[in-house]
């Protein structure tokens, strides 16, 4: 399984664009698959630059209905016509943030809920025995405090968004079993334990942001709980490339923790698991 960072906030040089967002080049045995999409277009510039053809991918994977991840949606369409596009049914739904100076929409193009490629999916959802999809991760320990500052707009009113939308990927193949969690609102220890759960066994890698850091402010969670986390996902025999939202001061305790378990993936990584 060959994985290579499309989109990150960071990158490995200035050859590779980069922003604030998220998105996977995967490809294993039987697909090309991207898992989200970043805001716009950068994933599509940056994937010629890794020798991706976006034109051959088969497989699309939107882990939850924010700009960042799913805001390159409509430029995937004008590249790609017959790719099947999984998200959550939630996904277009009115998503806002109240982190910086006002309210502001985070969400997702709602005119592309209705475009023929798209595949709204709930709850588990099998692909095929190589793909699969899970939500309903209803712990919150360990959860980001900065998602208090995200909301739902639902009949005129703003309710704290309870991450409905966000859904997470298994990919098994050759004896291993990945993980792909975009921002793991949900919490990154609630998610894991979940996929565990579902395959029986530990997680063989974890790509994913961990939701330790706003990007707005710049604020990083309360350094007992990045602390830990760390202690948990130490425990296992996982290893984690992470970056995004976890930020760079969790990722530096993280990595003092964990050494080589943990891996930073900026725009213009590659892994192969």
């Amino acid at each position: 399984m060959i994985i290579k960072t499309l989109v990150e906030n960071t990158a490995l040089s200035s050859y590779y664009d980069c922003q604030h967002g998220l998105s996977f080049y995967v490809e294993t045995s039987n697909h090309k698959i991207l898992v989200d999409l970043g805001q716009n277009d950068m994933f599509y510039e940056n994937a010629k630059k890794l020798d991706v053809s976006v034109e051959d991918v088969d497989t699309v994977i939107i882990t939850h209905g924010h700009y960042d991840h799913g805001g390159g949606l409509g430029a995937f369409f004008d590249h790609n016509d017959h790719a099947k596009v999984y998200i959550h049914k939630l996904a277009f739904g009115d998503y806002y943030s109240t982190a910086g100076k006002r309210m502001h929409y985070i969400g997702l193009d709602q005119h592309l809920r209705h475009h023929p490629q798209c595949i709204l999916v709930e709850n588990d959802f099998k692909i095929d025995d190589e793909l699969m999809l899970f939500t309903n991760v209803l712990e919150r320990n360990y959860s980001a405090e900065s998602n208090r500052a995200l909301k739902l707009l639902r009949d005129g009113k703003y309710e704290d968004d309870l991450f409905l939308h966000e859904q997470n990927l298994i990919i098994k193949e050759g004896g291993h079993n990945v993980l792909f969690s975009g921002c793991a609102h949900c919490g990154i220890i609630n998610i894991l334990a979940r996929a565990e759960k579902i395959l029986g066994c530990e997680v063989d890698a974890v790509f994913a942001g961990f939701h330790l850091s706003n990007p707005k402010t710049g604020k990083t969670e309360d350094l007992a709980t990045v602390d830990a986390i760390g202690r948990l996902l130490k425990q296992k025999k996982t290893h984690y490339f992470t970056g995004h939202c976890t930020g760079q001061i969790p990722f530096d305790i993280l990595k003092g923790m964990m050494k080589e378990q943990v891996s930073y993936i900026s725009t213009g990584s590659c892994a192969i698991i």
